[in-house]
Formats: C-alpha cells, sequence, structure tokens
C-alpha cells in the first residue's frame, strides 16, 4: 500500500473539519518549498 502524502491527508482532515461544521482557513496547498515559521511551527504543534 502506497503512503498518503501531507497534503492528501490536511486535505481530507479539513473537508472532515467542514463537514462538522467546523471553520477552517486550509493552507495545505501543497509543496510550496518555502520554510515554516518558527511561530507557525509552534502553533500547529500545539
Amino acid at each position: 500500500m502506497m503512503k498518503k502524502s501531507a497534503t492528501l491527508k490536511i486535505n481530507e482532515q479539513m473537508q472532515e473539519y467542514a463537514r462538522k461544521g467546523v471553520p477552517v482557513v486550509n493552507l495545505g496547498f501543497g509543496e510550496a518549498g518555502l520554510p515554516v515559521l518558527p511561530v507557525f511551527r509552534e502553533l500547529v504543534a500545539a
């Protein structure tokens, strides 16, 4: 079985949240090749 990409995983999770009525801002747009700001990394890790 092939491993799911991180992009596919986050898109599926955002769709699930949206189905449940949770407001989401989907920033899972693929691999942009840009570094993640440390403050964002800390926020999503919490």
